[in-house]
């Protein structure tokens, strides 16, 4: 769909779209994430998936936890 021609416009509304349904909320409620662990692999996952169901292609997802700590999914071989 957007493949590389998406502008970073784009990109931000589709990131903001997703950060949207999570921000304030109890990430235990969000149905994607019922009978698991809300960890950060698990969030940088859903985030990968939803940019990919938006029509982007990511490479990789990084979510971050602490100042050092981060997860991160990666594109499929």
């Amino acid at each position: 769909m957007l493949g590389d021609t998406a502008s970073e416009f784009d990109f931000a509304r589709a990131l903001d779209a997703w950060v949207a349904v999570l921000d304030y909320t109890l990430l235990n409620d969000h149905a994607w994430l019922k009978g698991r662990n809300p960890t950060a692999e698990l969030l940088a996952q859903w985030a990968f998936e939803h940019l990919e169901a938006s029509g982007f292609r990511p490479r990789r997802v990084r979510i971050r936890e602490k100042a050092n700590y981060w997860a991160a999914c990666l594109e499929r071989a």
